[in-house]
């Protein structure tokens, strides 16, 4: 290894009155190349466990992006599972937690840019299509997302106004009816 071989070096300088004084100097300067060397290496490697660092937190924070989309993704599942409110108040309070989910969920998309520009720092290439590759997917459950959402949110709305249409109706037949 480099340290034995600077020990080494570091051996033949101390017998230096027993050898030839060409040979000293020579053990000397390879004893400062060897140095040079291994400063370097430990420097090559403090940037590689700083890169490492960085691609880990990348990479985290991608993970709990999609963990996020795959959690609001199964919520609005189950909110298309159940049965639209029929009661106005009930409804139009789903409606408006519908509402808040969208606004909460466009609020995320700014993040798929930082996340691409995080890629593109860590990536060695400028021109890499690395950042679009690991981002695009994300932006794609993203946009399905709330491409379901929004749909459901019509859904709702559409409900809501058959109801409110039917109880305006059933309120006019019982008027007819009672005169």
């Amino acid at each position: 290894s480099l340290t034995t071989a600077k020990q080494k070096c570091a051996k033949l300088s101390e017998n230096g009155s027993e050898q030839d004084e060409n040979l000293t100097q020579r053990a000397d300067d390879i004893e400062q190349k060897l140095d040079d060397a291994i400063e370097q290496v430990e420097g090559t490697l403090g940037q590689i466990g700083e890169a490492v660092g960085q691609w880990e937190a990348v990479e985290r924070q991608k993970a709990e992006v999609a963990g996020w989309l795959a959690e609001r993704a199964a919520h609005v599942a189950q909110l298309r599972a159940r049965p639209a409110k029929l009661h106005d108040d009930a409804a139009q309070l789903e409606i408006s937690q519908l509402e808040e989910m969208l606004a909460e969920i466009h609020e995320k998309e700014p993040g798929f840019a930082k996340l691409a520009s995080r890629y593109a720092r860590l990536s060695p290439d400028p021109e890499s299509a690395l950042p679009s590759s690991q981002v695009e997917p994300l932006r794609e459950q993203w946009q399905s997302l709330v491409d379901d959402l929004e749909a459901l949110l019509g859904e709702r709305r559409q409900v809501l106004a058959e109801s409110q249409e039917y109880h305006r109706c059933r309120a006019q037949v019982q008027q007819q009816v009672t005169e």
